[in-house]
């Protein structure tokens, strides 16, 4: 049954995400190839990832351009987010025949974002981080420090739960990732602190304001933009521009951190899930030579580990 919250289309109920695809995937059933359907299906379990949870109309063209980074943030191809984006682009025409929204979302984005481009990333002042953070209302907050402090992705560490925390190892174990595989996070004395102050199953969850209800908190991206313009205009009354910055470059941040701090690339392609130590090279370019030599070189926890680099690149290096 739909919340019995009025929409600004034609006061009709309110849809969520979930509603108007899933109607949309039932009605396209008997017009599709069974091969399309499937792979619209597929889309858009992947996009329910990020916009389950979320008014249907609350999906707009800035939570896209978002979704968007957050996807080739994570070295998603851009044919792959042109395709989750053609079966939600259906699922919004679908919603707007039926006066459930006013426009098809995906149809207002421009081009250049899904340009065969690896997104830019330009870390902000510390100063930036500590506001943008600090304007974040509930659970958002804690969340973002925590994605700092451990380099886990969004969702991961929204639909973190206490189970997964093993305190005596100081690591959380996570099931549901990316690339379907489990993977242990290290916990340091920051992430610790964090956990710490949280209370419940959900770690940071979201609560439901008429019943109280703890969920995951699912509206992390859309909240983080409006914390974001609160940011904006605090740091402009104090006198100074203030950097915006996405959820994903916490992740950035952490690896960019954990290596200028010592730590070993390979044991940060474990920590961060990457399949490959060449998508962890990336970071590289943030450091110094020297920060660079000690990540290439650093000794790593997992002495098996495969070697990308020899004595001769240590040399030339130096």
């Amino acid at each position: 049954m739909f919340l019995q919250s009025t929409s600004p289309y034609k006061a009709t109920i309110r849809r969520k995400f979930e509603d108007v695809t899933g109607e949309y995937l039932a009605s396209a059933k008997t017009n599709l190839k069974p091969a399309t359907h499937r792979r619209y299906k597929t889309s858009i379990l992947k996009l329910a990832d990020t916009f389950a949870g979320h008014w249907w109309d609350a999906i707009t063209k800035e939570t896209l351009l978002e979704y968007i980074d957050e996807r080739k943030g994570d070295g998603v191809k851009i044919s792959t987010i042109k395709r989750d984006l053609t079966a939600l682009s259906q699922a919004a025409d679908y919603a707007v025949d039926r006066a459930w929204a006013g426009t098809n979302p995906v149809a207002q984005l421009p081009k250049r974002p899904l340009r065969y481009k690896s997104p830019v990333f330009k870390r902000p002042s510390q100063r930036s981080v500590d506001l943008g953070i600090s304007c974040c209302h509930g659970n958002l907050e804690p969340l973002a420090r925590f994605l700092l402090a451990t380099g886990m992705r969004l969702m991961e560490g929204a639909s973190l739960t206490r189970g997964q925390i093993d305190k005596r190892r100081k690591v959380a174990t996570l099931t549901d990732t990316k690339n379907g595989r489990a993977r242990t996070v290290s916990l340091n004395s920051t992430a610790l602190g964090i956990l710490a102050g949280q209370d419940g199953d959900i770690l940071f969850p979201a609560i439901d304001r008429v019943t109280g209800e703890a969920r995951v908190y699912k509206q992390a991206s859309t909240n983080w933009a409006t914390a974001q313009a609160r940011a904006v205009e605090k740091a402009k009354k104090q006198g100074w521009k203030f950097e915006r910055f996405r959820l994903h470059d916490l992740r950035h941040m952490f690896a960019i951190d954990y290596l200028a701090n010592g730590g070993n690339i390979y044991q940060l392609q474990i920590e961060l899930g990457h399949g490959s130590v060449k998508q962890t090279e990336w970071y590289l370019q943030f450091l110094s030579p020297d920060e660079q030599m000690g990540a290439k070189f650093a000794p790593s926890q997992n002495p098996s580990q495969a070697k990308r680099f020899s004595v001769a690149d240590k040399a030339e290096t130096a």
